[in-house]
């Protein structure tokens, strides 16, 4: 057989501690990120962010968990066009 490159679409169950609309949708929600977050910009309030102002949504978080050491992974979905948070480790888990 030859091996192909492409994309394709699966349907995996994964354990998740929660899908978020954006990273403001996920400050709401999760006072550690918030709090985070308003140190990074040096915004006073939440209010005052907006997604995208600066960097994609997914990489502010990526960015919270790695400099925090979060024991997190965060996962853009294409198709509910989210974020994912999961459990560090998630893919060896299922032998991805």
């Amino acid at each position: 057989m030859k091996l192909k490159k492409e994309k394709i679409n699966l349907e995996v169950r994964v354990q998740h501690y929660g899908f978020f609309n954006s990273d403001l949708d996920f400050a709401y929600k999760h006072k550690p990120y918030k709090d985070w977050l308003l140190k990074y910009t040096e915004l006073k309030d939440i209010e005052d962010y907006e997604c995208g102002q600066y960097d994609f949504d997914i990489e502010m978080i990526r960015r919270w968990i790695k400099k925090t050491k979060q024991p997190y992974e965060a996962v853009w979905s294409e198709y509910n066009d989210g974020i994912y948070i999961l459990p560090k480790g998630w893919q060896e888990r299922m032998g991805i």
